[in-house]
C-alpha cells in the first residue's frame, strides 16, 4: 500500500471519515458534514493544503510514516468522532 491509501484507510475505518485520493499521488481529500481536508505527501513530509488567494499554501504535518498522526489532525479539523475519545470517556 502506498502512504495515502494507508492514510485514507485510517480515516475511513478510525475515524469514518469519506477520503479518497485526490487528483494528483500522494493526495488525499477527506469530507464529513460539509467540509473538506486535503494533505499532500510532498517528498518525505505530509502538508495540509490550505487555498490562499490565487494559490495554496502547504503547512507541514508530519514526515512519511507518522500517517496515523497525519489522520488524527485531519479528524480533529473535520470535527470527526475517534476510537482515542471513546476510550477516554470509558475511562471516565
Amino acid at each position: 500500500m502506498t502512504p495515502a491509501a494507508d492514510l485514507v484507510d485510517f480515516l475511513r475505518t478510525a475515524h469514518a471519515v469519506h477520503a479518497q485520493d485526490g487528483p494528483e499521488p500522494g493526495r488525499v481529500v477527506a469530507r464529513q458534514g460539509g467540509r473538506a481536508v486535503s494533505v499532500v505527501l510532498v517528498g518525505r513530509q505530509w502538508f495540509r493544503s490550505v487555498p490562499r488567494g490565487r494559490g495554496t499554501d502547504l503547512l507541514p504535518l508530519h514526515w512519511r510514516g507518522m500517517e496515523w498522526s497525519v489522520v488524527r489532525v485531519v479528524a480533529k479539523e473535520l470535527g470527526a468522532p475517534s476510537a482515542d475519545n471513546d476510550e477516554q470517556e470509558d475511562q471516565e
